[in-house]
C-alpha cells in the first residue's frame, strides 16, 4: 500500500507525468456491433458487398448487439457472414481463471476448413470475452459471429466480516489531483482498472480524480 500510495503522491504533485500502466482489455476494448457478421447472414443478404477484414486495425474488441457475440467454435460454411472465406474458432473459449489465451482462428475456403489462420488472444470478462482481433491477410476473410448464452459467475463465497472495515476497521479514500494536460478519458480507464484490482483486498477504497487548474 505504501507503493501506492508514493506512486499516487507523483502523480499528484507533478504538471506533467509519464504513466505506464498495463490496461485490462475488459476494460479498455472497442465494440463490434456489425449485424452483418452473424453466421445467420447469408451470402449479401445483410450487407450491399461482401465483407472483408483486411482493413481491421489490430487491437481488442468485444462482439456486441444482433450479430452475436463470440465468434462460433464450430466450421461455419463459407459464403456466410456476409463474406466468402469464413472465419471460426478452432478452439474453445477461456475460462475466467484462464486470463489472456492464445487462440487460432480459421477460415474456411475451396473445400479446405483451415484454408487461411490467423492466432488471436481471447479474455473472459465478467459476462461477455474480449478478442485481440489481427487483419486478415486477404479478401474477402471476415470474423464471423453468433449467439452465446455465457454462463455468469457463481456468487463470491460471503464470510463474516465486523461493521467496521476498510484497513484496521478504519475507512478511508484516496483523492488523485492531476495537473497540467492529460487524456481524460485514459485517466478514468487507469482510475477503474486500479479499483477493479484492489477491491477484493480494500472493499472500501473510494478512489476520486478530481482536476485543477495550479
Amino acid at each position: 500500500m505504501k507503493t501506492l500510495l508514493l506512486i499516487l503522491g507523483y502523480l499528484s504533485c507533478c504538471h506533467s507525468a509519464a504513466i505506464s500502466v498495463s490496461v485490462d482489455p475488459c476494460v479498455n476494448h472497442k465494440v463490434l456491433d456489425q449485424p452483418w457478421r452473424s453466421v445467420k447472414c447469408l451470402n449479401q443478404n445483410c450487407s450491399a458487398d461482401w465483407q472483408c477484414d483486411r482493413n481491421l486495425v489490430a487491437g481488442w474488441y468485444r462482439f456486441n448487439g444482433s450479430g452475436g457475440s463470440i465468434i462460433p467454435e464450430t466450421v461455419v460454411p463459407i459464403n456466410q457472414c456476409s463474406t466468402q472465406a469464413t472465419g471460426w474458432l478452432n478452439g474453445s473459449h477461456p475460462t475466467p481463471g484462464d486470463g489472456e489465451v492464445t487462440r487460432r482462428v480459421c477460415f474456411h475456403w475451396s473445400g479446405n476448413i483451415c484454408q487461411w489462420t490467423q492466432e488471436i488472444k481471447i479474455k473472459r470478462c465478467s459476462d461477455y470475452f474480449v478478442y485481440d482481433l489481427q487483419e486478415t491477410t486477404n479478401c474477402n476473410l471476415a470474423y464471423c459471429t453468433a449467439e452465446a448464452v455465457i454462463p455468469t459467475l457463481p456468487p463470491r463465497p460471503q464470510t463474516a466480516t465486523s461493521s467496521a472495515s476498510g484497513v484496521n476497521g478504519k475507512q478511508f479514500k484516496l483523492e488523485i489531483t492531476l495537473m497540467g494536460d492529460f487524456d481524460v478519458e485514459s485517466i478514468q480507464k487507469i482510475i477503474l482498472e486500479l479499483k477493479l484490482s484492489l477491491k477484493d483486498r480494500f472493499p472500501d477504497l473510494d478512489i476520486h480524480l478530481s482536476v485543477g487548474d495550479d
